[in-house]
């Protein structure tokens, strides 16, 4: 919504990035809490995302067409991943039998989240506005956009089939996201990307 139609494979892309880490080092990390480092390893190696994202890259690598029957559903998938997010945290939440508002927990994630990552994102964008020249302003848009968004939903479907505090996650990934609701555009407007 925020970048023109050009911009949407860079920024899916750039989103790639983030996905490879949260399914393999993320989530070995979280594997880690139960199994030893080699089954937390072939955990990780049969985690479906992993072949996903490597499919997707040898397609585009090779310069495989596909068929143009799948911009149709490619049009609804963009509709349907906020939704398939939120749908994550729904189908969590009420297995769980109560949320858990661990102050320690949320104060970290929080101040990870929405305090360390978007002044990092933030110095990247003014050292090349200043120095290096390299980026046009729509990658910085995407920089802040990948910077300020609330944790992953599917942080709480890691904890939940791990059995890692997943009412902690769930509540974390809730709290976030209704923090992110006026968050995200104060950022934006303050930061002069929109």
């Amino acid at each position: 919504m925020l970048l023109s139609e050009e911009w949407l494979g860079v920024y899916i892309l750039a989103l790639t990035g983030g996905v490879l880490y949260e399914s393999t080092v993320m989530y070995y990390i979280a594997n880690r809490g139960n199994f030893s480092p080699k089954q937390s390893i072939i955990n990780v190696l049969r985690f479906p995302v992993l072949y996903a994202v490597l499919l997707g890259l040898l397609v585009n690598m090779f310069g495989i067409s596909l068929p143009t029957e799948l911009d149709l559903y490619w049009a609804y998938f963009k509709g349907t991943y906020v939704v398939i997010g939120m749908m994550i945290i729904g189908c969590s939440l009420p297995r769980l039998s109560q949320l858990v508002i661990a102050p320690k927990f949320l104060s970290i994630v929080f101040a990870a989240q929405f305090i360390v990552w978007p002044l990092v994102a933030l110095a990247l964008i003014t050292f090349d506005k200043a120095v290096l020249q390299w980026f046009e302003p729509e990658i910085y848009k995407m920089l802040m956009i990948l910077a300020i968004v609330p944790p992953a939903a599917n942080i709480t479907a890691f904890a939940a089939k791990l059995d890692l505090n997943p009412e902690k996650a769930a509540t974390t990934v809730l709290l976030g996201t209704l923090f992110a609701l006026f968050y995200i555009p104060a950022v934006l407007i303050l930061s002069g990307l929109y």
